[in-house]
């Protein structure tokens, strides 16, 4: 039996009520078939985006947590130190220094994953992105460290070599976080190709949130990059979903959708239908646009 298909949008300004328009001519499985071509490769980013997002979270979390920190002292300075209060902020930041750290270097290997999957049958853009994230690499310290720390912090230790608390005898300031390289070479840790690194052979403190901030920045520029090579097929879906605007009047609390099956009564609509992701291109190409400066040339 063939499934009756009609265009439609729904909008919703209260609970419990929905209001939609449903357009009578039907829809041809060429037509659907389109829709899920021109549309697909929202769902392909997706898997990368939120992890993407994840690792922002994740960052965002720590710099909101570390900047919470300044207080009042109602003790002498040395008795806060040994609180229950400072301790447990202390191994908060560790924790948050971890996800991110985790996260971070979670997004380059799925990203990498992403990118071959995709482009198994051109190896040539494979090794175009992937000689950029080598760049990258090559280009940050704090890069290739963060890298190699996520494994250190996953199979070895705390990824952390120090915390020092900015007082006075009155106040709490802040918190600034460190590694230490000598603290990390002399740990017993296999550091790899890292332990020729002449900056890793410098003895030095390395603030943490400044290293992040480096590190997500290259995270950044790997997921634009990858973007950029998937710029057609989001180019057509960009000029599909702008036709479809204009052709079917869809403002913007309106959600297209494809209604299958006939009415369950007259100002009933049917219970089936899929929603067409115009959401998640507008939720992909808000956060491109507001993080990473990114827009695709056929936006609207």
């Amino acid at each position: 039996m063939t499934v009756l298909f009609r265009m439609g949008s729904i909008r919703s300004t209260k609970k419990r009520e929905m209001e939609f328009d449903i357009f009578d001519s039907p829809l041809t499985d060429e037509w659907i078939d389109e829709m899920h071509g021109k549309t697909k490769i929202l769902w392909d980013i997706e898997s990368i985006h939120t992890p993407w997002w994840a690792a922002h979270e994740n960052f965002n979390e720590l710099r909101q947590f570390i900047d919470n920190q300044e207080q009042d002292l109602n003790t002498w300075t040395e008795i806060f130190l040994i609180s229950n209060s400072c301790q447990n902020s202390l191994k908060k930041v560790n924790q948050l220094v971890t996800n991110c750290i985790v996260s971070f270097t979670n997004f380059i290997t799925i990203c990498e994953i992403h990118v071959k999957k995709n482009y198994g049958n051109n190896h040539d853009i494979f090794l175009e992105w992937n000689k950029k994230r080598q760049l990258l690499h090559k280009d940050s310290f704090h890069y290739r460290l963060s890298y190699e720390l996520r494994n250190y912090s996953q199979h070895y230790s705390v990824p952390i070599s120090g915390m020092e608390l900015n007082m006075t005898g009155d106040r709490v300031k802040g918190i600034n976080v460190y590694v230490h390289t000598d603290t990390l070479r002399k740990s017993g840790y296999n550091w790899g190709n890292l332990s020729n690194d002449l900056n890793f052979k410098e003895p030095c403190a390395i603030n943490i949130i400044e290293m992040l901030i480096e590190y997500l920045r290259c995270v950044d520029q790997i997921y634009k990059n990858t973007l950029i090579i998937h710029e057609d097929k989001l180019n057509s879906c960009s000029s599909y979903f702008k036709s479809m605007i204009e052709k079917y009047e869809l403002t913007e609390d309106k959600h297209p959708v494809v209604f299958k099956g006939k009415n369950q009564a007259p100002r009933t609509p049917p219970e089936n239908k899929e929603f067409i992701p115009l959401y998640l291109f507008k939720r992909l190409t808000h956060d491109w646009l507001k993080i990473l400066n990114y827009r695709i040339a056929a936006d609207f």
